[in-house]
């Protein structure tokens, strides 16, 4: 009987047996509103401390972190999405092909553009560093040239112009109102 050689060796396999549990266990939990929110920095802390600790390779890019990342991106609780794009920025940067595999995966694509309309600034700092260590190849431009990604920035931008623009208007009108100050 010939026995079966296993994809992607040795380092996705150990990944899998330490890192992804906890992984899975992020994405559950952020998944059920109901827990409380000590429950999430719980996790958040579990997963920091595997993740620098072990210091898990990336290469060739386990599935399994594939699979997961979009939950994780759009997890309820802020340290595991910001967390999650630092990830998935690390493992971008660990070789061209992991880029291309992240980067044309519509999934973590369409999750990157909801984590940079999210409300926290840590997460959608997180996720313009990630976009920007994706957009570290060629072809990982390409990707997300053509995803919501790119019109999730333009459109940040957009508002954020707007805002320092009303900002301003604001002071001047302050200022004629009540010149005093």
């Amino acid at each position: 009987m010939k026995k079966r050689k296993r994809r992607g060796g040795g380092a996705s396999a150990a990944f899998d047996r330490s890192v992804f549990p906890i992984l899975l266990a992020a994405a559950a939990r952020s998944t059920h509103r109901r827990t409380p929110h000590g429950s999430d920095s719980t996790v958040a802390r579990l997963l920091r401390r595997a993740l620098s600790r072990s210091r898990p390779s990336l290469h060739p890019l386990p599935a399994s972190l594939v699979a997961i990342l979009p939950l994780l991106l759009t997890s309820s609780s802020a340290s595991v999405a910001a967390l999650s794009c630092e990830v998935l920025g690390a493992a971008a940067l660990q070789s061209m092909e992991a880029s291309e595999t992240l980067a044309s995966d519509a999934a973590i694509a369409d999750c990157l553009a909801r984590a940079l309309r999210r409300g926290s600034q840590r997460v959608a700092e997180a996720a313009c560093n990630a976009i920007m260590d994706l957009s570290a190849s060629s072809a990982g431009r390409e990707h997300l040239a053509g995803s919501a990604v790119l019109q999730s920035i333009l459109w940040n931008l957009f508002l954020e112009s707007l805002i320092s623009e009303a900002l301003s208007a604001q002071k001047v009108l302050l200022k004629q109102i009540n010149p005093s100050t």
